[in-house]
């Protein structure tokens, strides 16, 4: 495909020249922009010769209406967020107390297990020196015992065998 030459052009009614100019269209596009934004041009002075913008009242409320939707939105949004957050502070704050509630009760019972075992311990500490007591003093009898039956026995074995040797002879 060619490039197109300037009598190739697609003419334009409103231009001397046929050719549309450049600066026209960029002004029908500004005012054409400017007339969406709420404002429209007329004129205004001695004879109406100056230019002028005249703001339409419904595009400003239409934007005063957009701003104080925008702040109220915003300060729902902020309010819900501070609203979270102190609800997650209570809630942090009551789980805290519940944990030390918890972890008090469970050291006092740790306490109390620890006595127990302290007093078991000291129970078996004292039946085992009652039962060294007791087992010394069976040794003492069963020994006083015993020595008195190794005399008795000795006394009559010799006195058997004295008697055997009297018969003997």
């Amino acid at each position: 495909m060619r490039p197109l030459r300037q009598s190739e052009l697609p003419l334009h009614k409103g231009s001397p020249n046929g050719r549309r100019k450049l600066g026209s269209s960029l002004n029908n596009a500004l005012e054409k922009g400017l007339d969406l934004a709420g404002l429209s041009k007329t004129k205004t002075g001695a004879g109406d010769k100056e230019k002028a913008y005249v703001i339409r009242q419904n595009g400003i409320l239409k934007c005063l209406l957009f701003f104080v939707v925008l702040i109220v939105l915003g300060n729902v949004v902020i309010f819900s967020t501070y609203l979270e957050i102190k609800v997650e502070r209570r809630d942090a704050i009551h789980s805290e107390a519940l944990h030390r509630k918890l972890e008090h009760s469970a050291q006092l019972k740790l306490m109390s297990v620890h006595m127990q075992l302290q007093k078991a311990l000291d129970n078996e500490v004292h039946e085992t020196l009652r039962i060294e007591e007791y087992r010394s003093f069976m040794e003492r009898v069963f020994g006083n015992l015993i020595a008195e039956v190794d005399t008795v026995l000795n006394s009559e074995t010799n006195a058997v065998s004295a008697d055997s040797k009297a018969k003997i002879k």
